[in-house]
């Protein structure tokens, strides 16, 4: 994969388009408060390095994930989908096959070539629930191979961005928001995963109706600097190795009582390896019921970063938001028929799957 240029992880962007972009989707005014009573104790003891670093993401499924299904053609030229006909389903995660554990496609094209044709059971995960399933693989009069009638595939990777690091813990978090099949829209369950150093050679400038992207390359080592241990809605979390180099140094932790509109800053890599600063504007706070990772409204107010992105743009998702000296979120999503403006979750969320 050395040298391969990635496009930045699509992550989940057909949320995007629910709220159309547009923020007087919304009934509250810019002025209007929302009071929360959550303890402040903890964050505000607290100090993580900001990132905004780029970093490259190899994400390995626990399992074979069912991108889609087809069907196997018989001999006698009837044709079925075996995986369809036992209730598999575009998205579903592929466990086990006759009681033994598939760790990936290699796993499961083994296990069916065992079966002989014989009905098997197949334990499948579909979101957090668990179903056991017969599935009969069926014979291919093309090639005589026993098939199951699906597509499937056991990795993904591409580019996102660091959004803070825990020195102490050597725990990191970054993205935001989960890394989602782009198929299923899905939130992928981890097997193991790997971070890897990775450097932006191109941007894709967004446009109105067309976000854009940074395009990067993994280093030429190969080696990862980290491990993944989580992929949830808050984004990717895992352990960080003592090679990878920050330039920032600690900030406090901002609960989300202190975070205003106004001015206000995110950290990006848009370039190369260096991480610049960009001022932006918050311009709104949103009511916590609105969705886990959007709690804020931004516009990117920067004039460089304006002219060479369009705004917020693919594999930006993670840019740490700053303001008044504290981390207060990260940068998850953007409107796609506005790329000046886009999401952000509050950091406090994503600090909280650091310590489960």
């Amino acid at each position: 994969m050395n040298g391969k240029k990635l496009a930045a992880l699509l992550l989940c962007l057909t949320c995007l388009f629910s709220f159309s972009g547009t923020e007087e989707n919304f009934s509250e005014s810019k002025n209007h408060s929302i009071e929360f009573t959550q303890s402040v104790s903890a964050q505000e003891a607290r100090t993580v390095i900001p990132g905004g670093n780029c970093i490259g993401v190899s994400l390995c499924t626990d399992g074979a994930l069912v991108v889609s299904t087809a069907d196997v053609t018989s001999a006698d030229g009837s044709f079925s989908s075996p995986v369809a006909d036992a209730g598999i389903k575009p998205g579903d995660l592929i466990q086990e096959f006759n009681d033994k554990k598939i760790t990936g496609v290699e796993d499961l094209e083994r296990e069916i070539v065992n079966a002989k044709g014989k009905s098997s059971t197949v334990k499948i995960k579909r979101e957090s629930k668990e179903i056991d399933v017969l599935l009969k693989p069926k014979i291919s009069g093309k090639d005589k191979v026993f098939r199951i009638g699906a597509w499937v595939k056991d990795a993904v990777s591409g580019i996102g961005t660091m959004t803070f690091y825990d020195p102490k813990t050597k725990t990191f978090a970054a993205l935001g928001h989960g890394i989602c099949d782009p198929e299923t829209g899905n939130i992928l369950s981890v097997g193991s995963g790997d971070v890897l150093s990775a450097t932006i050679v191109s941007v894709d400038k967004g446009e109105k109706g067309v976000p854009g992207e940074l395009n990067g390359i993994f280093s030429d080592s190969g080696s990862a600097i980290g491990k993944i241990r989580q992929n949830c809605e808050f984004g990717i979390f895992g352990f960080l190795d003592s090679s990878f180099a920050f330039d920032a140094e600690p900030l406090p932790i901002a609960n989300r009582n202190e975070i205003k509109t106004g001015k206000a800053f995110i950290r990006a890599n848009i370039e190369g390896s260096k991480v610049e600063q960009f001022s932006i504007e918050i311009t709104k706070i949103l009511p916590k019921s609105i969705s886990s990772q959007k709690n804020m409204i931004i516009k990117v107010t920067d004039e460089k970063l304006l002219n060479k992105t369009g705004g917020i743009v693919q594999g930006m998702s993670g840019s740490p938001i700053l303001q008044n000296g504290k981390i207060v979120g990260a940068v998850t999503h953007v409107f796609v028929n506005d790329p000046t403006r886009g999401y952000g979750i509050f950091i406090e969320n994503m600090l909280a799957e650091t310590e489960k």
